[in-house]
C-alpha cells in the first residue's frame, strides 16, 4: 500500500472517529433537552388544565371538561388525559390510538430510551379539591424531531467528512514531503501522545488542515486536562481535612509512606473544644480547632502535621534531641493553654480572660514507664502532647508480631502499618492527660527489625545481597470478571533474614536508602529473574519487577539493566514498576528512562497510584503499560470521597487507553465494587498468595553488585 494511501486511510480514520464522537455528543445532549422539555411541557398542561376545570368540576359539567380538554389532547402531544373527581371516578379520559403517519425506526427508538412523562395536578374550586388531572405525554413527536435533526446532522457531518477527505487526497498529491511532518503526529496519536503540528507554511490548504487538527488536539487536551484537574481535586480531599487544611489520618500514611527519615510520632491534643461547641456551638468550636491548628503549624514549621479527629494533632519529626522535644512541645501547649482560655472567655462572655497560663510539666521516662500517678483535674479544660519513638520502618516493624496470621506482611495495607505507631503515640497522650494538667510524655523504645541495630542491618542486608541469599516469590495479577485469568506475574525479592526467616523488601529497603541508594538490590534482583526465565522457572507472561529511584533517576539505561535486556525472551515481556512517588519526584528522568526502553521486551507501569500530587500529570507522560492502585484506596469504599476518588482516577487513566488495576487487601466485596468503576486486574491474598520459586540454576554471571 503507498504512502499516499496509508496516509489517506489514517486520516480517515482519525477524523471520522472525531466527528462521530462530536456527533454523539450533542446527540446526546438534544436527547436530555427533549427529555427535560416533555416534563416541563406534560406538568404545564396538567397545571393549566386543572385552573381551567375548576368551575366545570365543581359543577359537575362532564361536556365542558371534555370541551376544554379535546382541544389540549388533539394536538397530538399526549398519549392519554385524564379527569378524575374527587372521588377518582373518571370525569373524561382521551387516549390516543397510536397512529403514526412516519414514526422513526424502532431500533431507534430503543436507542434513544425517552419514556413518556407522567405529569399529575389537582382541580381546586374554592378552598376544596374538586378533582385531578392526569396527563402522559407522547414520545412520538419528541422522537421525530430527535430523528430528523439526528439524520440532518449526520447528513451534515458525512457532506464534511467527504469534503475533507477529497481535499486531504488532493493536497497529499500537491505536498507529499510535508505530510512527513503530519505522519510522525499521526503516530505519534497512536501512540496516545497527542501533541499539536508545528509546522508553519504558506500554502493555505495546508495551514487549515494543521489549524484544524490543532484544534481538535486542544479540545482532546483540555478533556484530559479536566480529568486531571478533577482527579487531583478528589485525592486532595481525600488526603486532607477540610477544616484545617492539613492531612488527615490517611494522608499522614502517604506522607510516610515515603519518609525514611521519621524518628519521632507525637500526638498533641487540646483541652475545651467540647466546653466550647457546647455553649457557642459549632461554628466556634471550628474556629476554636482552626487556631489551634495554626498554632501547630507555627510551632513545629519543620514537621509532618496532620489532624486525626477533633482536637487532637499528629506530628511527625526527623532527627531531634529530646531537649528540643521538650521546648517545642512546651510552647506548643502554652500557646494552646492560651487560646483556649480565650475561647472559653468568649464563650461566657468574661471580663477577666488574662488569666496567667498554668505552667508545663515535663515528665521523660523510660522504656518501662509506660504509666504515671494521676493528679486532680484542672478546673479549666487543658492540653497534653504524647510521643513515641519511631524509625524510618516502623511502619513495617510493626506488622512483625503479625507474621503467623499474614503470609506476605509487606502486602499490609498502610492503615494497619501506621496503627501500631500511633496506638504506642496515643498511650503516652493518655498518660500525660491523665496528670490533670499539661503534660507531656514520652515514649523511648523503638524495637529493631529482628534483634539488629538499624547499621548494622544495613550491613547485614549488603552482605545477604552480594551472597545471593534471597529467593523470589511470585504472585500473580488476576483479571476482574475474566473467570480468574492471569494477567501477568509480578516477582518479589525475599531476603533469608538472621532467624531463618523470610524478609519483604519493605522490611528493609527503606533503612537501606538512609545510607544509600537501591540500585544494587535492584540489579542483583534483576539478574535472578533473567536466570529464573532462562531456566524455564516462570510460566510464560508478562513479568512485573519494581525498581527503585536510584535505578531511573539518571533518564538512561544502566549498564547492568543493558545486559539483562540482551535478547530478552518475548515470551517473557518485562514490565518496570515505578511507584507514583519516585515518578513524580523524577518525572523528566522517568520519561527518558521508559522511552529509551526497548519497546519489543520492556515496559514501565505505575504502582501505589493514587496518592501523590501530580500522579495523573505523570501518567500523562509516561503512558505506562498500567496503572496499580494503591490498597488504601480499597478500603472503605462505601465512603462517597473514596468513591469519587477512585472514580476520578479510573477515568483518567481510561481517557489514555491505560488498563487500571487494583491491590485488594482483606477486601473481597470490593472487588466487585472496583469491578463496576472500570478496574480489569486485581492483585492481592484474597485472590491468589505468592508462591516462593525454587533455587535459580547454578550460572557464570555474579549476583552481587
Amino acid at each position: 500500500m503507498t504512502l499516499q494511501r496509508q496516509l489517506v486511510l489514517g486520516g480517515a480514520l482519525i477524523f471520522g472517529l472525531a466527528l462521530l464522537g462530536i456527533a454523539v455528543g450533542q446527540w446526546q445532549a438534544g436527547r436530555e433537552f427533549l427529555r427535560e422539555q416533555m416534563a416541563a411541557h406534560t406538568q404545564e398542561t396538567a397545571t393549566a388544565l386543572a385552573l381551567s376545570l375548576s368551575s366545570a368540576l365543581r359543577d359537575g359539567d362532564p361536556a365542558l371538561v371534555r370541551t376544554t380538554v379535546l382541544p389540549v389532547f388533539d394536538r397530538g402531544y399526549y398519549r392519554r388525559i385524564r379527569v378524575s373527581d374527587v372521588d377518582d371516578r373518571t370525569v373524561d379520559e382521551e387516549i390516543a390510538d397510536g397512529s403514526d403517519t412516519a414514526p422513526p425506526p424502532r431500533w431507534f427508538a430503543a436507542l434513544a430510551g425517552l419514556e413518556a412523562p407522567h405529569a399529575e395536578a389537582k382541580v381546586i374550586a374554592g378552598w376544596r379539591q374538586a378533582g385531578r388531572v392526569e396527563v402522559d405525554a407522547d414520545t412520538q413527536f419528541a422522537l421525530r424531531q430527535l430523528w430528523h435533526g439526528t439524520t440532518q446532522a449526520l447528513l451534515w457531518l458525512l457532506a464534511i467528512y467527504l469534503l475533507a477527505l477529497l481535499l486531504l487526497r488532493q493536497w497529499l498529491r500537491r505536498l507529499l514531503a510535508p505530510m512527513a511532518a503530519v505522519e510522525r503526529i499521526a503516530s505519534a496519536a497512536a501512540a496516545r501522545r497527542i501533541t499539536p503540528i508545528a509546522l508553519q507554511t504558506r500554502v493555505r490548504e495546508l495551514a487549515n488542515f494543521i489549524a484544524g487538527f490543532n484544534r481538535l488536539v486542544d479540545l482532546v487536551n483540555s478533556r484530559l486536562h479536566e480529568e486531571e484537574r478533577r482527579a487531583e481535586h478528589f485525592r486532595d480531599a481525600a488526603l486532607t481535612d477540610r477544616l484545617t487544611g492539613l492531612p488527615n489520618r490517611h494522608g499522614l500514611e502517604v506522607q510516610l509512606a515515603g519518609n525514611h527519615d521519621a524518628l519521632w510520632l507525637g500526638l498533641i491534643e487540646a483541652g475545651g473544644v467540647e466546653e466550647i461547641n457546647r455553649r457557642q456551638g459549632y461554628g466556634a468550636g471550628d474556629d476554636f480547632i482552626r487556631r489551634v491548628g495554626e498554632c501547630i503549624r507555627q510551632t513545629f514549621a519543620d514537621a509532618t502535621l496532620a489532624r486525626l479527629h477533633a482536637a487532637t494533632f499528629a506530628v511527625v519529626l526527623g532527627e531531634s534531641s529530646e531537649g528540643k522535644l521538650h521546648q517545642l512541645s512546651a510552647d506548643a501547649l502554652a500557646a494552646i493553654d492560651e487560646i483556649t482560655r480565650n475561647a472559653l472567655a468568649e464563650a461566657t462572655q468574661a471580663a477577666d480572660s488574662t488569666e496567667a497560663t498554668k505552667a508545663i510539666e515535663v515528665i521523660a521516662t523510660g522504656a518501662g514507664s509506660d504509666s504515671a500517678p494521676p493528679r486532680p483535674a484542672s478546673p479549666v479544660p487543658h492540653g497534653a502532647a504524647g510521643w513515641t519513638a519511631l524509625d524510618s520502618h516502623a511502619a513495617q516493624t510493626a506488622r512483625e508480631n503479625d507474621d503467623a496470621a499474614s503470609p506476605a506482611p509487606s502486602t499490609a495495607p498502610p492503615a494497619t502499618l501506621l496503627g501500631s505507631a500511633l496506638a504506642a503515640a496515643d498511650q503516652a497522650l493518655a498518660a500525660a492527660s491523665a496528670n490533670g494538667r499539661s503534660h507531656i510524655w514520652i515514649r523511648h523504645e523503638a524495637p529493631a527489625p529482628h534483634g539488629l541495630g538499624n547499621r548494622a542491618m544495613i550491613r547485614w542486608v549488603e552482605h545477604a545481597i552480594s551472597d545471593g541469599n534471597f529467593t523470589l516469590a511470585v504472585q500473580p495479577v488476576i483479571g476482574v470478571g475474566d473467570h480468574g485469568a492471569v494477567l501477568q506475574s509480578e516477582l518479589f525479592l525475599r531476603l533469608h533474614g538472621p532467624h531463618g526467616d523470610l524478609l519483604a523488601a519493605q522490611r528493609f529497603f527503606p533503612l537501606v536508602l538512609r545510607e544509600r541508594d537501591g540500585e544494587f538490590i535492584d540489579r542483583a534482583m534483576l539478574e535472578r529473574v533473567r536466570r529464573a526465565v532462562d531456566g524455564g522457572q516462570l510460566p510464560p507472561g508478562p513479568l512485573a519487577v519494581n525498581l527503585s529511584l536510584a535505578s531511573f533517576r539518571s533518564g538512561r539505561l544502566p549498564d547492568w539493566l543493558l545486559r539483562c535486556l540482551e535478547r530478552w525472551p518475548a515470551t517473557h515481556r518485562l514490565v518496570f514498576e515505578l511507584r507514583e512517588g519516585d515518578a513524580t519526584a523524577a518525572l523528566d528522568a522517568a520519561e527518558r528512562f521508559a522511552h529509551a526502553l526497548p519497546a519489543d521486551c520492556a515496559g514501565v507501569a505505575i504502582d501505589h497510584f493514587g496518592l501523590h500530587a501530580g500522579g495523573v500529570a505523570a501518567m500523562r507522560r509516561l503512558l505506562p503499560q498500567y496503572v496499580k492502585l494503591d490498597a488504601s484506596l480499597s478500603q472503605r469504599l462505601d465512603a462517597v470521597e473514596r468513591r469519587f476518588q477512585v472514580d476520578a482516577l479510573v477515568r483518567s487513566a481510561h481517557s489514555l487507553d491505560i488498563p487500571v488495576w487494583a491491590q485488594v487487601f482483606d477486601s473481597p466485596g470490593a472487588l466487585d465494587v472496583l469491578a463496576e468503576m472500570g478496574v480489569v486486574g486485581a492483585q492481592g491474598y484474597t485472590l491468589a498468595g505468592e508462591q516462593l520459586l525454587p533455587p535459580p540454576v547454578p550460572a557464570d554471571a555474579p549476583n552481587g553488585p
